[in-house]
């Protein structure tokens, strides 16, 4: 895994090159090794990575790790698998924990739904509202209030400090994936730079998602390598 960063960096290397070779031969490019273009790549690293997914990787892989170590993960697959035996301590925790799920629901659909709703906007409107800006978040904080009720219920945890090293698990064993993170945003950057505006035009639309190469890099350099870390650190822990 940790070599991704550094195959990440010879395309961009690469496409450092094929810019100035572009740039020479009128194939419509900028050229990254011009005047402007290295003055481009140093004003712009800090904000390259600021465009990358990075609060949603960390919130969303403390929630997937708590679901994880506290055991709520395994019990849906053996609750639902019929193939292992599971005790009652485990099933209580799992029925509680979906107890907790329920009740937190209820009180967003009363906060959002009813009159008067505190999550709505000051129009009464779900554009532009609370839950529509933090309905990512709020996501997420649901399945941690789940990962926990269930670690409690069922002796996993037994410490504010079991909770916090179930919480962060995950994101410390995939820490190289946000060297990649960093790395891939700089050639995300450097493409939208060389190739100017064809990066957000539109290839295709799909179930209503216009397809770009923007969107396409998104899932080469973030996604897919994001899979690749979270599959190897539950593979070799």
């Amino acid at each position: 895994m940790s070599r991704l960063p550094f195959a990440i960096l010879l395309l961009f290397f690469c496409l450092v090159i094929v810019s100035w070779l572009g740039s020479m031969y009128g194939w419509g490019m900028n050229s990254m090794l011009s005047t402007y273009g290295l003055r481009w790549m140093v004003a712009m690293g800090l904000e390259n990575f600021k465009h990358a997914p990075l609060e949603e990787v960390l919130l969303g892989t403390m929630a997937l790790s708590t679901l994880s170590e506290s055991g709520f993960l395994s019990a849906c697959r053996s609750l639902f698998s019929f193939k292992k035996s599971y005790s009652l301590k485990k099933k209580r925790a799992f029925q509680i924990s979906m107890l907790v799920l329920l009740l937190l629901l209820v009180l967003i659909f009363v906060a959002t739904f009813f009159p008067g709703a505190v999550l709505l906007s000051a129009f009464g409107t779900y554009q532009g509202s609370a839950i529509q800006m933090g309905l990512y978040p709020l996501t997420l904080a649901l399945f941690v209030c789940v990962g926990i009720t269930y670690g409690y219920a069922s002796g996993t945890f037994s410490n504010a400090s079991d909770t916090i090293r179930a919480i962060v698990y995950l994101p410390s064993r995939i820490a190289v994936f946000f060297v990649t993170m960093f790395v891939a945003s700089q050639l995300i950057g450097c493409f939208h730079y060389v190739f100017e505006g064809r990066m957000t035009q539109t290839l295709m639309e799909l179930y209503g998602v216009h397809v770009t190469w923007h969107l396409i890099l998104q899932i080469v350099l973030y996604i897919v390598p994001l899979t690749i870390h979270i599959i190897s650190a539950y593979r070799h822990p």
